[in-house]
């Protein structure tokens, strides 16, 4: 993922792993999409259905600082135009979005453009901003992720070209799992799952006791 003065241009396995996280619910339109930011020489984009949540980060080359919410449908439907090395350039006009453009090798195949503003007008976006946790924090003895969250980390490192992803495990059972992606690259991402709540018998308490019975 990339900003230039044209637009910020993404992949399709960069589009496919962002619309993974985000939310399905079009009554929700706080997260019904991508939330773009570009803030000095780098570029954002995030994503979350309240439960699980990425960024990628990405170079910014001389585009303005910014930032827009973008409706799902209208990815959804530039991810389905894009093939192998081909990316989706979202044209940008103020606070507004109506076109975008498929490229490959910075040569334009395509464009359209849509009637409707699709750059969502909101007061905020629900990020709290997901931060690596201290070396030496206490991790939790036992945490439980849903599975299908993940294969939404799989996505996450296919989107940056990597196999590898790292986890940091919670302070406590209730709290997110940390993951990263790809930060030794151009393009990475930084995300949060939050727990299953724990199944009882899973204490600390109890496992120290089997280990002294042992």
């Amino acid at each position: 993922m990339k900003s230039t003065t044209d637009g910020i241009s993404l992949s399709r396995k960069e589009l496919t792993a962002l619309l993974a996280f985000a939310s399905q619910e079009e009554t929700d339109k706080n997260k019904w999409g991508v939330h773009f930011r570009i803030a000095g020489e780098k570029v954002f984009a995030r994503a979350t259905n309240g439960y699980a949540c990425f960024e990628l980060e990405g170079i910014n080359d001389g585009a303005n600082d910014g930032e827009w919410m973008v409706a799902r449908k209208f990815l959804v439907d530039g991810q389905k135009e894009l093939e192998s090395k081909q990316v989706l350039r979202l044209e940008f006009k103020g606070a507004s979005l109506h076109e975008a453009a498929v490229l490959e090798n910075d040569q334009e195949l395509g464009r359209w453009q849509s009637a409707k503003d699709v750059a969502i007008s909101q007061v905020t976006f629900p990020w709290d901003g997901v931060k690596l946790p201290a070396a030496n924090r206490k991790i939790a003895h036992c945490s439980a992720i849903s599975t299908p969250y993940l294969k939404l980390v799989m996505l996450a490192a296919k989107a940056v070209d990597i196999e590898t992803a790292y986890f940091y495990a919670p302070k406590d059972a209730g709290g997110a799992f940390i993951f990263t992606v790809g930060h030794d690259g151009k393009t990475s991402g930084l995300g949060s799952i939050v727990p299953l709540p724990v199944e009882a018998g899973a204490s600390d308490d109890e496992d120290d006791e089997d280990e002294e019975a042992a």
